[in-house]
């Protein structure tokens, strides 16, 4: 049974690690269009111009420009890419430890609530339930809360109008809002799960 229940979380891993190479493809797939628009157009206006009008010193250092320019604009890209990169690393990589302590209750419940979530949240679920804690993530952190420390559970309007359900948590010592993703199932699912857990909470499902 334990050696089932690890291979199924190292099944969740590995498709966390799948979709953090997919996100590292598509940032890099950007860093590389930019500069390649950059040079199609630059290239393409020198041509239109042509040799002629232009003459051969003058054509040679457009040409020679519009190097540069896709140079300093795959540059520019990298500078901003990378960072986002970095991130979205640590946001897959917070994951890893939190699944690594379910048991086979807890990850047959993270089985069902990945099956039933949006597809872009499939994987990588806002909040995980592991033991008598719910952990939620954000794009840059996690917050791990006791169960038994939660006292209320409202939801409330957001005046961004993000997508998601917004939501604020009162416990014993502090308030925290958050935005649950994916479909209605995330947050049926999480004011249910909670409910099971602590049934002491008070929830408020009114703006």
């Amino acid at each position: 049974m334990e050696d089932y229940l690890e291979e199924k979380k190292q099944a969740f891993v590995g498709q966390i690690g799948f979709r953090k190479k997919l996100f590292l493809l598509l940032i890099l797939l950007i860093a590389f269009i930019g500069p390649a628009v950059v040079l199609v157009v630059t290239i393409r206006a020198t041509n239109n111009l042509g040799r002629t009008l232009l003459g051969q010193a003058r054509y040679a250092e457009r040409m020679m420009d519009s190097y540069q320019y896709a140079a300093v604009t795959f540059a520019l890209c990298l500078l901003i890419m990378i960072p986002f990169a970095l991130v979205l690393l640590h946001f897959c990589k917070r994951y890893i430890p939190v699944i690594r302590t379910l048991n086979d209750a807890d990850m047959e419940a993270l089985h069902i609530q990945n099956e039933q979530t949006f597809i872009f949240n499939k994987y990588l679920p806002t909040y995980i339930f592991h033991g008598d804690t719910v952990t939620f993530f954000k794009l840059l952190s996690a917050l791990s809360i006791p169960i038994h420390n939660i006292k209320t559970v409202k939801r409330i309007s957001s005046i961004s109008r993000s997508p998601g359900q917004h939501i604020r948590i009162g416990t014993l010592s502090s308030n925290h809002t958050l935005v649950i993703t994916g479909n209605n199932y995330e947050y049926s699912n999480l004011m249910l799960r909670l409910y099971e857990k602590n049934p002491q909470i008070i929830f408020d499902n009114s703006f």
